[in-house]
This record gives structure tokens, C-alpha cells and sequence, in this order.
């Protein structure tokens, strides 16, 4: 599994608060992240460059991660 810092602010989207308590927070980026992935699929070899490069969904994915474990908490 993923896992990203949630003090890392150069992976946060803009108005991402990892340190939030409210439950809602925790489900709209839980969201935002589920959306963004089924979005924007990933590159596969030989794509013609209308995907998402391979880290940046790494990166969502470890934040969908994050949010995930926040809202089990």
C-alpha cells in the first residue's frame, strides 16, 4: 500500500487540510481523489499522451490511501 506524509504539501491539492477532524472533510477528499483516478487514467505504454503519467496517479493513490485511513480512524 502507498502511503504519503500527511505534512507533504507539495502533493496536496489546493484546500487539502490532512490534519482536518471533521468527518465531511475526510469524505470529500476521499471523494475527490476516487474521482480524479477514475478521471484520469494512467498512461499504459504506447499511449498516445491523452492519460496521466504514472507518478501523478501514484500520488492520488496515495493520498485516496491517506484520506481512506483517516476515515477508518
Amino acid at each position: 500500500m502507498t502511503s504519503v506524509e500527511p505534512n507533504r504539501t507539495d502533493s496536496l491539492l489546493p484546500g487539502e487540510a490532512p490534519d482536518t477532524v471533521d468527518a465531511s472533510d475526510v469524505q470529500h477528499w476521499i471523494g475527490v481523489y476516487e474521482e480524479l483516478l477514475r478521471t484520469v487514467p494512467p498512461l499504459a505504454p504506447g499511449d498516445d499522451g491523452h492519460g496521466l503519467p504514472r507518478e501523478h496517479a501514484e500520488r492520488w493513490q496515495g493520498r485516496l490511501n491517506f484520506w481512506s485511513q483517516r476515515a477508518r480512524q
